[in-house]
């Protein structure tokens, strides 16, 4: 459900064998948060682990469970969902805010990880 994606850390396994190392994890979490909007690239996120492309995208897959691109959606949806839960602001405006080129992408990304359309899942929650 659509709640789920909120939880959804918790339950992720974080290998340090084969993965990356917590500190260089938190590292680049951090920084996939804070560029959520802008997004970030495969390179930038290697250059801050210290590793290569290749390296880096093994090396997270192992440690989260899910490809760098794949957490960066999935960081977006949780950020709209609270946007949505929270505010009254334009979906539209909340898809560039978390980082969507525009609200079709948006809609179909947030269909396919939660079940609902924003639209849907805002009236549920008001």
């Amino acid at each position: 459900g659509p709640l789920a994606l909120e939880g959804q850390e918790a339950g992720l396994r974080q290998s340090t064998r084969g993965g990356l190392a917590p500190g260089v994890l938190r590292r680049v979490r951090s920084h996939i948060e804070d560029h959520l909007a802008t997004g970030a690239d495969l390179l930038s996120l290697a250059q801050l682990a210290g590793v290569s492309c290749c390296h880096f995208s093994r090396a997270f897959k192992r440690s989260m469970g899910m490809p760098a691109h794949h957490y960066l959606i999935t960081r977006r949806i949780s950020a709209a969902i609270a946007l949505i839960r929270d505010t009254d602001r334009a979906l539209s405006d909340i898809s560039l805010e978390v980082g969507f080129a525009d609200q079709s992408h948006f809609s179909r990304t947030f269909v396919q990880l939660t079940g609902l359309t924003p639209g849907d899942f805002r009236h549920r929650c008001h």
